[in-house]
């Protein structure tokens, strides 16, 4: 991240001394929502994309009347939804009377909204079809991530039953034996076990001006990883719901406790790229630190000249 940061500073450098005689700078602050997907896979469950969303700071210097480069700082926000029915048993296991049986957990309307936020560093370079009233734009750029929060909200109902062979028996609805149904439901923080993030990015809108050096901005944009988000490493924790009640905690000793699904060997974290894809508006004040020409008055923002 260091050295795409320090990259980023020394393009900005020397494109600054580079620049057209009157020295164009903008800074702008937009915000944006739309759809987004993690892309992680949990077995024999279905998996939607979420909300998704973000927010940006940037600098912008203006190198011609027509391209201009930036960098700034994003917060993206991108989420995911897995809901489904899902059977787990555990064969072998010796109830409170010393009986051997196999315990069946069954989830019901299960569901697992994961929901993660980034910080990210974007550098882009933007072109810009000028015009007096609206102006056209298209950015092209890349941005490294690392993940600041996120969290993982479950919902469902969970049934445990015991199933015993040589009476060809199910039981059920038996507290004392650790045989019951309950609703779960929790937050849970999203798994610490994420990679920094390499993405790249396109925007495409307008810019029109509300005043002589402040724009109005609205773009659609599309943000995609390169790398995974989560660490492709082979969960041996099996799926397991305790709910554990007073009494109960031996009675489920052979069933971890529940933190999601993302933690147990029903996921398959190999392709966990994220999508983000939206629309945002916001604004741009643009700055003129060098002396304008008699053609540059006319208008504020050198990208707008005709």
């Amino acid at each position: 991240m260091r050295k795409f940061l320090v990259i980023a500073l020394l393009i900005l450098c020397c494109s600054a001394a580079f620049a057209q005689p009157d020295a164009l700078h903008s800074f702008e602050l937009t915000g944006g929502a739309g759809w987004s997907n993690i892309g992680y896979k949990i077995a024999d469950m279905r998996q939607t994309g979420a909300v998704g969303g973000m927010l940006h700071a940037g600098y912008n210097i203006h190198l011609t009347r027509w391209m201009s480069l930036g960098i700034g700082v994003d917060v993206e926000s991108d989420g995911a939804v897995t809901r489904g029915d899902l059977f787990r048993s555990w064969t072998d296991v010796t109830d409170t009377d010393g009986e051997r049986y196999e315990h069946r957990l069954q989830l019901n309307d299960w569901s697992e909204r994961g929901r993660v936020w980034l910080l990210q560093i974007p550098v882009a370079l933007q072109f810009i079809v000028p015009a007096q009233k609206v102006s056209f734009s298209v950015q092209v750029g890349a941005k490294w991530g690392t993940k600041i929060g996120g969290s993982v909200n479950t919902n469902g109902t969970t049934v445990h039953t015991g199933y015993y062979e040589p009476w060809h028996l199910t039981l059920s609805d038996m507290e004392t034996y650790g045989f019951y149904s309950a609703r779960y439901k929790q937050k849970q923080p999203f798994p610490a076990s994420v990679n920094s993030t390499w993405h790249v990015f396109g925007k495409l809108g307008i810019l029109t001006p509300l005043t002589s050096k402040l724009y109005f901005t609205a773009h659609i944009y599309a943000d995609y990883s390169l790398t995974d988000l989560l660490k492709n490493v082979s969960s041996e924790k099996p799926l397991g719901v305790r709910n554990d009640k007073e009494g109960m905690e031996y009675v489920h000793y052979f069933m971890p406790e529940y933190t999601s699904l993302l933690d147990t060997e029903a996921a398959d974290l190999g392709n966990s790229k994220l999508l983000n894809v939206g629309l945002e508006i916001g604004l741009r004040y643009v700055i003129v630190t060098r002396k304008r020409s008699a053609h540059s008055r006319k208008y504020p923002c050198r990208c707008l000249m005709d």
